[in-house]
């Protein structure tokens, strides 16, 4: 998981947005509506506003939805976030393509798993196995809770 400012990526998009000249920070679109840069694209991408409010003395500043639809606001937003977490490191990265061959790879398991209690009234408790030998915890394990996964 990634976690970034949105209203920071917001702000510095409409930095860039509002750069004229292509150089630094200029955002180029390509003139083709089959490259998915069409009219609703756009509508999209200024799809909120900057809204300043004063609240209990302090001045905030919030971005205000103006139309339903704003994914193209989002998804830019995400690979500014994207491009500053790996700033300094695109052009040392190896490129990576994606085949269609299987890999012999086991599924990952989802749902609930088999917990392992060495407290008999924890396991009483939870209806869990409780392991009869005792094991410290280590890696996976709730540290003194004798709870492992």
């Amino acid at each position: 998981m990634i976690q970034g400012n949105a209203s920071y990526f917001k702000d510095s998009l409409a930095t860039r947005l509002a750069i004229t000249v292509a150089g630094p920070g200029y955002v180029h679109f390509p003139l083709a509506e089959q490259a998915g840069f069409d009219q609703e694209f756009f509508a999209q991408l200024l799809s909120e506003r900057k809204e300043k409010r004063k609240r209990l003395g302090v001045i905030t500043t919030r971005w205000i939805q103006t139309r339903e639809r704003n994914e193209a606001l989002d998804l830019m937003v995400m690979c500014l976030c994207i491009l500053e977490m790996f700033r300094g490191t695109l052009d040392t990265m190896q490129p990576v393509i994606a085949d269609q061959t299987p890999k012999d790879t086991a599924p990952i398991q989802f749902g609930a798993q088999k917990v392992i209690v060495n407290d008999p009234v924890l396991a009483n408790a939870f209806g869990v196995v409780r392991r009869s030998n005792h094991n410290p915890p280590g890696f996976g394990a709730a540290p003194g809770s004798g709870i492992q996964w």
